[in-house]
């Protein structure tokens, strides 16, 4: 199909690019993803959310965050409906990329058009934030998602104990773990290191072998 289009021996329509860039999203082809999306826009046929926030999630799951974000770029300025799959899989490419100034205005601009953030945007956003080692407002998104009953999983606490870690606000850690714990929500290696490494940094000895003994017993459990 896409031969024959190119050799003009048939023309793209609507229908057409969004079946094939959908198809694109499944295969994890966000090359191809990418030159269908350049045929809707050089052509004259309609582009639709779907098409795009199909092939924004495509490039971002392949880690290609600039290209998602150029796409998201695109769909703006063809006044397309923008809708919770674009703006997630925006924010997620932010989180990759470490653009959490751009991860904070996606979610401002979700809420102006009363589009709900749910539990994966809100992670993307604090993932963004804490590897662009701002902390405090990583810490602002999490407290976002409490005070609305955001649904808090593994993910959230991970990104935020990294954070409060890199701040070495070791108090801020063993509370995040202790509610982690009792949400029995599970914990990987780089969770359980980053709120130990934060009790160390800060000098709390005892703290770090109480939160080491713990993470232990937990894990024998």
């Amino acid at each position: 199909m896409f031969r024959a289009m190119t050799q003009g021996k048939s023309e793209p329509n609507t229908v057409t690019v969004c079946s094939m860039i959908c198809a694109c999203e499944k295969a994890g082809r966000w090359e191809m993803a990418l030159i269908w999306c350049s045929i809707m826009a050089k052509s004259k046929i309609d582009s639709t959310t779907v098409s795009f926030s199909s092939a924004i999630s495509v490039c971002e799951k392949d880690n290609q965050w600039e290209r998602a974000l150029h796409l998201f770029g695109m769909l703006e300025q063809r006044k397309g409906e923008l809708d919770r799959v674009a703006f997630g899989s925006a924010i997620s490419a932010c989180g990759k990329g470490s653009k959490w100034e751009k991860a904070i205005q996606l979610s401002g601009a979700m809420m102006q058009r009363r589009i709900k953030l749910d539990t994966i945007a809100l992670n993307s956003a604090i993932h963004a934030c804490e590897k662009g080692g701002e902390w405090e407002k990583a810490l602002n998104m999490f407290d976002f998602m409490v005070r609305n009953d955001v649904e808090l999983d593994a993910s959230s606490f991970s990104s935020m104990i990294s954070a409060s870690g890199e701040s070495r606000d070791w108090a801020k850690v063993l509370q995040l773990f202790s509610l982690m714990m009792q949400k029995r929500l599970k914990w990987n290696t780089i969770t359980s290191t980053a709120a130990i490494r934060a009790c160390e940094r800060s000098g709390k000895w005892k703290q770090t072998l109480q939160l080491f003994w713990l993470i232990r017993q937990c894990a024998v459990e």
